[in-house]
């Protein structure tokens, strides 16, 4: 059975008589393809499953297939349940997400594409926050530019992965995109979005990687300045194009560029993070601390996603509620991590 296709893998056991009807699996039998996290209030909604994509790194294409789009009503649905369940957050993933109905592109009518998923998402739910990961810079258009510009529930905050800063290196990748698209896009985004965080990722070590192209990398992080970065070490995946290759990094080697790499990075997160010293914002309280005296409460503001980003530590915060929105005052920085307290509950 496919990966889409697990729903219906307890009862095909129960039909061959591999499992007892009278032993019930609930996590295998939700009516939702739940990507739960640990806090309830958050989730993970996948829009689509499998990658068009070549890059030469991944494996993705060989174990999922091609891309292929879940249907907005399908989507809108589950969306729904989960804002009905006490979801605030929900995170909308996919291998590139602006590729979202491309794969329904050459239909008559054409199927809709990403900006009409968020709208019905709007339109069709309650849920506060959308939060999106994994857009492609290549495939970020000025319609959907516009439109996190102007609507509140979608989150001032992209997660857009580069997976490097030498054109070089992002030919020998198989990317669609080089510097000019990336500078591009960028400028595009922070002048139409003033509040914006935005996170990328990037890769140490890819092979044939020199020093020169690592430097260059170093200088368009040092440009750009993302806000945040998810950095990591080549890992060789079976069956892609890279693991053929010639020219393979050293282990060593990549660690230490991993590391100077996160240098420069801490120092940008700090500085970022100081810029908001004094500010307000709103917040969504994660956990409460018990065995902390300073802190009362572990929170995530509009620019910090869970899991991947830094988080809010907040004093003053006695009677604040896991999945509740408060309004939250700066008043520290850390290198990733802020200090605040609450203005607002």
């Amino acid at each position: 059975m496919g990966l889409t296709e697990l729903q219906g893998l307890v009862p095909e056991l129960r039909k061959r008589g591999l499992l007892p009807d009278s032993q019930p699996i609930s996590t295998m039998e939700q009516p939702l393809r739940i990507l739960s996290t640990e806090t309830p209030h958050t989730s993970y909604l996948k829009i689509s499953e499998g990658c068009d994509h070549t890059c030469a790194f991944c494996a993705i294409p060989l174990m999922r297939g091609l891309h292929r789009s879940q249907p907005i009503a399908d989507l809108v649905r589950e969306a729904a349940e989960l804002g009905i369940q006490g979801v605030k957050e929900i995170n909308l993933i996919l291998q590139d997400t602006t590729w979202y109905g491309h794969d329904r592109r050459r239909l008559d009518p054409p199927a809709p594409l990403l900006p009409d998923l968020l709208r019905a998402l709007l339109a069709g739910t309650d849920v506060p926050w959308f939060r999106i990961f994994y857009m492609y810079p290549s495939g970020i258009t000025p319609e959907l530019v516009e439109l996190i510009a102007n609507e509140a529930r979608i989150l001032p905050y992209l997660d857009m992965p580069i997976q490097h800063g030498s054109d070089r290196m992002l030919q020998l990748m198989r990317r669609p995109e080089r510097q000019v698209t990336i500078r591009e896009r960028v400028e595009q985004l922070r002048e139409a979005i003033p509040e914006l965080t935005l996170r990328t990722t990037v890769i140490v070590g890819f092979p044939g990687e020199t020093d020169d192209d690592f430097g260059e990398m170093l200088d368009l992080l040092g440009e750009i300045r993302f806000e945040r970065i998810g950095a990591f070490t080549y890992s060789l995946e079976e069956g892609t194009r890279a693991a053929e290759m010639e020219g393979h990094v050293p282990v060593e080697v990549m660690n230490e560029r991993l590391g100077e790499l996160m240098d420069v990075q801490r120092e940008i997160s700090f500085e970022k993070n100081e810029e908001l010293v004094g500010r307000h914002l709103m917040a969504l309280v994660d956990r409460l601390v018990d065995d902390d005296g300073d802190l009362d409460a572990i929170a995530r503001t509009t620019g910090q996603a869970l899991d991947v980003d830094g988080a809010t530590n907040l004093c003053d915060a006695v009677g604040v509620q896991p999945g509740s929105m408060i309004e939250v005052e700066i008043v520290d920085s850390l290198d990733y991590d802020l200090i605040g307290k609450v203005t607002q509950s």
